[in-house]
């Protein structure tokens, strides 16, 4: 799937909403004066063609995928607007990281999978032997090692574990400034207390991580 730069995927979305005020009454020269576009593009915009490039045309994946995910949280119950709003979100997000390139997309099995294999990091990781795993994923002893020794665990740079250091630091400060306000400081040295523990499951992941590299 092909997505479109920021840059592009807003002027499909522009010229969707042109087309939409012309078909509601405005005129060319409103149009170009509300969209700050020549009358001639803006004429362009309304007559375009619908066989588009198949750069262009591979592009409307994006856009389909920001439909399927509004749908997707307005069934959880989130309002029609909200969702459209956050499922264009989604979609810039993506867009703003991916943007100009070819996505590729697996199947239903592949991301089964992967949910899979997540689900057998972890659970060995809280302590189930490989005997149990293999018995509940209905997998080979090799498989499920396969999985343990291989699947590639989360890593943070030394970077982002000074990060969570620094945050730690300055929510303490702030928390210290706040002794006197037990509504305030209590959250506050709790999160702290969350942020040092993120540190620590951090810091483990990054040396288990080496360790299976070293197998």
């Amino acid at each position: 799937m092909y997505f479109g730069k920021n840059t592009y995927l807003e002027a499909h979305a522009r010229h969707g909403q042109i087309r939409d005020d012309y078909r509601e009454g405005a005129t060319i020269e409103q149009l170009a004066e509300k969209y700050s576009l020549s009358t001639r593009r803006i004429h362009s915009v309304i007559h375009e063609l619908k066989n588009t490039p198949p750069a262009k045309a591979a592009t409307t994946g994006a856009p389909a995928i920001a439909v399927i995910a509004a749908r997707m949280m307005m069934k959880i119950g989130l309002d029609q607007n909200d969702a459209a709003n956050a499922a264009r979100g989604l979609l810039a997000v993506i867009a703003a990281k991916f943007g100009g390139t070819a996505l590729y997309i697996p199947k239903q099995n592949k991301i089964q999978a992967i949910i899979r294999d997540i689900e057998i990091f972890r659970a060995h990781r809280a302590g189930k032997s490989i005997t149990t795993l293999t018995e509940y994923f209905q997998l080979s002893e090799e498989e499920i090692k396969t999985v343990i020794e291989y699947y590639p665990a989360p890593k943070l740079s030394e970077g982002r574990l000074t990060e969570l250091s620094l945050i730690n630091g300055w929510i303490l400060e702030v928390a210290a400034t706040c002794r006197e306000d037990p509504e305030m400081h209590a959250p506050l040295e709790i999160a702290a207390d969350n942020v040092a523990k993120a540190r620590n499951v951090a810091k483990k992941q990054d040396v288990i991580t080496t360790h299976m590299k070293g197998r």
